[in-house]
């Protein structure tokens, strides 16, 4: 976890893996050698134009030193932030989302105005909400600065993008004064760079090189340029201390991992075959009395298998459960835990466990991965179901209206008609909600088929049909354009926003996709955006394009003449909060209450369900299927498959753990003749089985990932009541942040955790109440 965070693409920083930084540089002459960071004059003539590279972004790292304080407009005293001075480049290289407002401008850098981009954290602190604050003013070491943008803020850890204010680096008073006067070039600039693939940041290492060689050139008789090996990669960033370091072996840093890892796995998965085989010799007995009633070597070969495989099911979990407890608890000296002495001295106790127990070590390990791999798959799949993720990040608020009914029964005549929401409903009804912040009218997906201009065959695609905001209800990341506007939707213009996937596929690439033009059945359709496209997984956002509703023929006409407010419309509705969800639940039974009273003398009933769902509500349902409202029946089908995954393992493995003890008991004799207490010896015990479990839950954890990657088709649905198949030529995508979610590891661990604590301490604290005697006793 703590390399996970240092060097995996997570929030901003998504495109660590290409992107590159040049922190230092070194001008000496004969007399002086100075190193620093690079001038504006250097930023500019040098780092600006450069070819090989998508993005430069400048940002002032020296002279940084002092602290910034806030002055609250509520006097509630001075408050110190985080600062970062830079250019709005630095927002296409980190992929910050914008709750409110954009990034400044380039004329905003050229003016030197005092504008900022907040956290949002700030921004709650500074006005009690993340909402109208673009415009609004705060003052900063006693400066007003006016807010352009409020950003989901990044996490300390990720050190390269974090802060609570950014600004435009000209704010800085002295940001064009060099960092020494002998060497115009040095400066309080670093600078990062985002380029394409590997191939172009060879080619930007090479054009750096190259001017260094025609800057040394030209200045050979006052000083020289030196950057190293610069720019540097982030992976190499973050185990070099300083780019000057010419004695940096990656593969020694790369070795010393792989060994850490090494021991933290193989060690107690050893150590569990001895627990295993100390078991099997105290049944040697039984086995024996078996065999000579009949039984097969196979069989009872067998069994033992499937007694050790369900009893560390749930073992591994607890593992998995307290490191995740750890590094949040701990998050401030955790990060800094494997360069520690102590770590060592816990790989070499463990090493020796592993020697002494091997056998029992390596089954113990591997049951307790597989009992770590089943629950994480179960935590996985429903957090893939109800966490926010891309696109659905604002699930949390997210209410869904799937459909009405209408029934007449007069005159001894009874109707009925079930649908979707008309064209006419959501004129009347759903746009003018008052209890919403968005909401979004859109059809339940469609298959056609695009004609390609290369002629190469028509190939199907999922189309949803939908209007403007609902690409403000799912955070789609646009590459290039923006979705159709209300000007396009009313006047039924043929435009589509496509996939990344579907813009490689019709165009090569989904870059400069934007304009040009594509047939669907036949039909002319001009692309106005390319979005980073939505997994299989997020069914309510998932599609290849999206294009208005009001290309859809017939698309005003309800589906039934007896009833107009049938249609073929689902409606979502995002609201700012809970108290707004409950609000609007009350707006629209008010709606349905009034048209059954406005229809009554017709014998018109109009009924809407449960609608509006929350997000969980739905989610929950699609477990037990079905309706009425009864959600309470889904979560305990869930606790009870969670309960049977971990509480059955737990109690075996405290068999398994008993019988270890009972073996063991001439040597807690020995130990407490000794001296040794028996609150030390019951925390050796604990300490060995964590090892244990933490060493199968990093097990286990792989082989759930694997499983979920490799039957990603079909597990995401296993609890599914009404489980469908994927269509044919989807490529059901699992994104990293659905395997790699923290919650889901937190919350799997804390219960593994517990079980497992109290397998083992109950054991062992029994077998340690055995006075001494009878325990040296037991093996006179």
């Amino acid at each position: 976890m703590v390399y996970y965070v240092k060097l995996a693409p997570v929030y901003p920083e998504v495109n660590r893996e290409n992107t590159l930084y040049l922190t230092h540089a070194s001008f000496r002459s004969e007399e002086y050698t100075v190193q620093a960071g690079l001038s504006f004059q250097a930023v500019q003539e040098w780092m600006y134009p450069l070819k090989n590279v998508e993005a430069v972004s400048a940002i002032v790292d020296y002279g940084m030193d002092e602290s910034f304080y806030i002055q609250p407009t509520d006097l509630s005293g001075d408050f110190k932030v985080a600062l970062k001075l830079t250019d709005p480049a630095f927002f296409r290289i980190y992929s910050f989302r914008f709750l409110e407002g954009n990034p400044f401008t380039d004329s905003d850098l050229a003016s030197g105005i005092h504008t900022a981009v907040i956290s949002d954290d700030l921004a709650r602190r500074l006005f009690g909400t993340t909402q109208n604050v673009v415009g609004r003013s705060f003052s900063l070491d006693y400066v007003n600065y006016r807010v352009c943008g409020v950003v989901r803020g990044a996490s300390y850890l990720t050190s390269k993008s974090y802060a609570q204010v950014y600004l435009p680096y000209s704010v800085f008073g002295n940001y064009k004064k060099p960092f020494s006067d002998k060497f115009p070039y040095s400066g309080i600039f670093s600078v990062t760079f985002l380029v394409k693939d590997k191939a172009q940041a060879d080619a930007l290492r090479a054009e750096i090189r190259d001017l260094t060689r025609r800057v040394n050139l030209q200045y050979k008789d006052q000083w020289q340029l030196e950057l190293w090996k610069q720019p540097t990669s982030h992976w190499l960033s973050v185990f070099q201390s300083h780019p000057s370091d010419a004695g940096f072996n990656p593969w020694k840093t790369a070795g010393y991992l792989i060994v850490v890892v090494l021991v933290l796995l193989l060690v107690p998965a050893l150590n569990l075959s001895g627990l295993i085989a100390s078991r099997m010799e105290s049944r040697l007995p039984e086995m024996g009395v078996r065999k000579s009633f009949g039984a097969g070597r196979n069989i009872l070969l067998s069994q033992v298998m499937w007694e050790n495989f369900f009893l560390t099911l749930a073992g591994g979990l607890l593992g998995l459960v307290l490191a995740w407890i750890v590094v949040y608890v701990g998050r401030e000296w955790v990060f800094t835990l494997l360069n520690s002495r102590m770590l060592k001295t816990y790989f070499k106790q463990a090493l020796a466990l592993f020697r002494q127990n091997r056998l029992f070590s390596t089954l113990y390990i591997a049951g307790t991965g597989l009992a770590i791999a089943m629950t994480v798959v179960m935590a996985v799949v429903y957090y893939v179901k109800l966490a926010p993720v891309y696109p659905e990040v604002n699930r949390g608020d997210t209410y869904y209206l799937s459909g009405t009914s209408f029934e007449r029964n007069k005159d001894g005549r009874f109707q009925s008609w079930s649908y979707a929401y008309s064209y006419r409903a959501l004129q009347e009804w759903f746009y003018p909600l008052k209890n919403a912040r968005e909401v979004s009218a859109s059809t339940f997906g469609a298959v056609k088929y695009i004609q390609p201009s290369d002629r190469s065959g028509d190939f199907a695609v999922q189309i949803v049909e939908t209007d403007p905001a609902y690409f403000r209800i799912y955070a789609f990341r646009f590459f290039e354009g923006q979705p159709f506007t209300q000007a396009d939707l009313e006047s039924g213009i043929r435009k589509a926003v496509i996939t990344d996937k579907l813009a490689r596929r019709l165009f090569g690439e989904e870059k400069g996709a934007i304009g040009r033009q594509f047939l669907l059945d036949y039909e002319t359709y001009q692309v106005c955006g390319v979005v980073r496209g939505a997994s299989y997984l997020t069914s309510r956002s998932y599609a290849d394009l999206y294009v208005p509703y009001s290309t859809m023929e017939g698309y005003r006409d309800a589906a039934y003449p007896e009833v107009p407010y049938c249609g073929p419309f689902q409606v979502t509705v995002w609201v700012e909060d809970g108290k707004q969800g409950k609000a609007l639940c009350d707006e629209i039974h008010e709606i349905v209450r009034k048209q059954n009273l406005l229809h009554e003398a017709d014998g018109l009933k109009m009924s809407i369900d449960d609608d509006p769902v929350s997000h969980l509500h739905a989610s929950l349902m699609m477990s037990v299927g079905g309706g009425g409202g009864d959600w309470w029946r889904a979560v305990r089908y869930l606790l009870f498959i969670l309960l049977a995954l971990l509480l059955v393992p737990a109690l075996n493995l405290s068999g398994l753990i008993a019988s270890r003890m009972e073996g063991r008991l001439p040597e807690m004799g020995i130990r407490k003749a000794f001296g040794g207490g028996r609150s030390k010896l019951l925390s050796q015990v604990l300490w060995e089985n964590l090892l244990l479990t933490l060493a199968g839950g990093v097990l286990g954890l792989v082989a759930a990932w694997i499983a979920l990657y490799g039957c990603r088709e079909w597990v995401f649905r296993v609890f599914d009541r009404y489980a469908w198949l994927v269509p044919e030529g989807t490529d059901v995508y699992v994104s990293g942040e659905m395997l790699f979610a923290p919650s889901v590891f937190l919350i799997t661990l804390a219960f593994c955790l517990v079980l497992n604590t109290l397998s083992a301490l109950v054991p062992a604290w029994l077998s340690l109440r055995n006075p001494i005697v009878y325990s040296l006793y037991e093996k006179r």
